[in-house]
């Protein structure tokens, strides 16, 4: 008897020691897999915050540029400056009537002013403490001020945008002072001569607390300069300590976001540890001008990652001390109704952690003990895992079909505002001053660019809902066909597109058409002083073959290589290069769609080379 329990006691101390080990390992895999998974889709939620704010605030600066353009390029403006302009009455009243209207737009706006030559104001309209807008009539000399040495040398056509700094005169300390951001355009004659300088005061405050609308509830949001000073901090009084003699910058709370800030990157997202505790960052980049910027950050606690992630563990926990209790009782009870067990749940819990399939160990979750217990728990999860996923496919299919249907329907009424303008240019062309020909052609442009933006989204909207309508395409007539359309205007330049040889394969040809068609027009558009030359080529990779659509054009930063493919991104202004920053999002989104990737290289003798791969073997994805 004593033999035998000492043999038993051996058995069950292995098998202990066996169930110990297994049970650790599994129950680390599946929490080290399924916490980054959860990590990832926090990483991933706060990237959308940040990058919706930084959108906004790009957008609010591009309004404010347009309006300062506006203000400068006004026949009162000039003929305040001395031009001789006919019909403009008091110029003074009536451009201080317009500044105050377009002070009325915009509730950040603190000054709009006209400097002539040598920095005296002629007009400013200032908001007061109660958030009012006058006419000041008490003009100061600004000819001493940084700004105005700056936006006097500015290129003829260009605009001037200061760092955000506190709107205080040389030499004065009192606080607190607003924190402002100059917009200011140079007025020159026809011989390019300084007339004066138009500027704008933007209340920098209000101008964040625009874009931190969107930022995510319950989160620390900071934004900086280029050198990482604060201008929103959730502790007011270290904003703007580099305008007061003490510096409190990015550096002293989150180094891991310190390179990042000072360097050229558009998007930053990891780990970092702010006032002693690990946080999940995201920053996004927002440029003011060459050298100058704004950087958005924002940071959720890593706990967030792991919290949906608890029950789980917890669970795991619970069955780990039973399970090693039956195992020293009974070798072979650990053995068959353990071990076997254990190993299906390994299997499926790795394809859960690698995405191939969903949890499946149906025997295993009939059992009634502690391993049915935690296979019923991980199935939970890849449920829950499933139910997310589905209903972010399902959002971005209603999102899709939002799109399409809504620029779609908005095409009537732009094309009824449109024939309304030419009528009235038409009809009124004799009886209109130069100014309101002038708010037409403004009018008529804005309408012909919104015109083309919606064009361009319903093309999107078409490319992310039509179902892919797979065949045998011949590559090499494909390109060659749609390469015969931009052969004249190619031609006209001076230059040539080489194609081939390319292959056959399974495919949308419309789609592979598109896709052609914009890469080339891309090349053709950004091309330089030189001929363009184009060349169209493949190669096979493995189950993949690899377009290439190779230019000699003006090239792409590393830092935008990724940035150019998301929708609605520029990297130039529309008086630069037309286009609405959504064809390379569609190229995109097409090969996304047949299963392929698609990324730009750099050319070593110039130009760019953008690459996409696109499966041997017919497939859709779903995205």
């Amino acid at each position: 008897m004593t033999r035998f329990n000492g043999m038993a006691a051996r058995f069950a101390l292995a098998a202990t020691l066996i169930g110990a080990v297994t049970i650790t390992v599994l129950s680390a895999y599946v929490y080290v897999g399924g916490l980054g998974l959860f990590r990832d889709r926090e990483f991933q939620a706060l990237q959308r915050f940040t990058d919706v704010a930084a959108v906004r605030l790009e957008e609010n600066i591009d309004h404010y540029v347009r309006d300062v353009r506006f203000l400068a390029r006004l026949n009162e403006t000039r003929a305040l400056l001395g031009e001789r302009v006919e019909g403009a009455g008091d110029p003074g009243e009536q451009l201080a009537g317009i500044f105050l209207a377009k002070g009325r737009t915009r509730p950040e706006y603190g000054q709009v002013r006209l400097l002539d030559n040598e920095g005296i104001e002629l007009v400013r309209i200032d908001r007061g403490a109660n958030g009012l807008l006058g006419r000041t009539a008490q003009l100061q000399d600004k000819s001493g001020r940084p700004y105005f040495s700056a936006a006097a040398h500015v290129p003829a056509g260009e605009v001037y945008i200061s760092d955000i700094d506190l709107n205080r005169e040389e030499g004065e300390i009192q606080v607190p002072a607003t924190p402002v951001i100059r917009i200011a355009e140079p007025v020159r004659s026809v011989d390019g001569e300084l007339l004066g300088i138009v500027v704008i005061n933007v209340h920098a405050r209000q101008l964040i607390d625009l874009a931190a609308e969107t930022m995510q509830a319950g989160a620390v949001s900071l934004v900086m300069n280029q050198d990482g000073d604060y201008l929103a901090h959730p502790d007011s009084t270290l904003t703007f300590g580099f305008d007061l003699g003490e510096r409190h910058t990015i550096d002293d709370d989150i180094p891991e976001l310190s390179e990042f800030v000072r360097g050229r990157g558009r998007s930053f997202v990891g780990p970092g540890t702010f006032k002693a505790e690990r946080y999940l960052v995201s920053a996004r980049r927002v440029d003011l001008a060459r050298d100058r910027g704004i950087v958005i950050a924002e940071l959720t606690p890593a706990s967030a990652a792991t919290r949906g992630f608890a029950p789980i563990r917890n669970n795991a926990l619970l069955v780990i001390v039973p399970l090693l209790l039956t195992g020293a009782v009974a070798m072979t009870l650990i053995a068959n109704r353990f071990t076997r067990p254990l190993r299906q749940l390994t299997v499926a819990a790795n394809a859960v952690v690698s995405g191939d399939e969903p949890f499946s160990a149906s025997e295993t979750k009939l059992r009634s003990d502690e391993v049915g217990e935690l296979a019923r728990a991980l199935d939970d999860m890849s449920e829950r895992l499933r139910a997310r996923e589905a209903e972010i496919l399902l959002s971005n299919r209603e999102l899709s079909q939002f799109a399409y249907i809504a620029s779609h329907d908005l095409q009537q009424p732009l094309r009824a505002v449109r024939s309304y303008l030419d009528l009235l240019k038409r009809r009124y062309r004799d009886k209109l001053d130069a100014d309101a020909k002038e708010f037409i052609d403004f009018a008529v442009e804005g309408s012909m660019h919104m015109k083309r933006l919606i064009d361009d989204l319903l093309d999107y909207s078409r490319i992310s809902n039509r179902p892919l309508e797979f065949e045998e395409v011949d590559m090499q007539v494909l390109a060659e066909g749609v390469a015969s359309v931009q052969a004249e205007a190619v031609k006209g330049y001076g230059g040539e597109i080489t194609i081939g040889p390319l292959p056959t394969l399974e495919a949308d040809p419309v789609m592979m058409e598109r896709l052609f068609a914009k890469l080339i027009d891309n090349a053709v558009k950004y091309r330089t002083e030189a001929p363009p030359a184009i060349r169209i080529s493949a190669e096979r990779r493995g189950a993949d073959w690899e377009f290439s659509v190779q230019d000699n054009g003006i090239g792409i930063e590393p830092g935008f290589r990724e940035q150019i493919f998301k929708i609605f991104s520029r990297l130039h202004g529309r008086e630069v290069y037309e286009g609405s920053g959504i064809g390379l999002s569609s190229c995109r989104r097409i090969v996304d769609r047949h299963g392929g990737a698609i990324w730009v290289d750099a050319v070593p003798e110039g130009g760019s080379a953008f690459r996409f791969t696109i499966p041997a073997e017919a497939r859709e994805v779903s995205t």
